[in-house]
């Protein structure tokens, strides 16, 4: 699923989804908690900044995260920079 960084800060990176897929497809933004134990298997490629683009493999599922906002949290399986993404 194609996202683009909204927002990055030391403890979240927030993602809008780009493509109509059927996951998420209700949600403006989500949210990739660092601070969880959701992010402990995710590796980032380098320095994430606002505006670049990564395909997130997903599986639909919401991550059970409370981080006071009101922005879905995910936990994706790998975040892979679109640039080196082969469809």
């Amino acid at each position: 699923m194609k996202m683009t960084v909204k927002e990055v800060d030391t403890d979240k990176i927030i993602f809008t989804p780009q493509d109509n897929d059927s996951f998420y497809m209700d949600d403006e933004s989500l949210c990739l908690c660092l601070d969880s134990v959701y992010a402990e298997d995710v590796t980032l490629p380098y320095h994430v900044e606002a505006g670049e683009v990564f395909v997130l493999r997903v599986n639909g599922y919401y991550a059970m995260h409370e981080d006071g906002d009101d922005i879905p949290d995910i936990a994706p399986v790998a975040i892979i920079p679109e640039q080196y993404y082969v469809e």
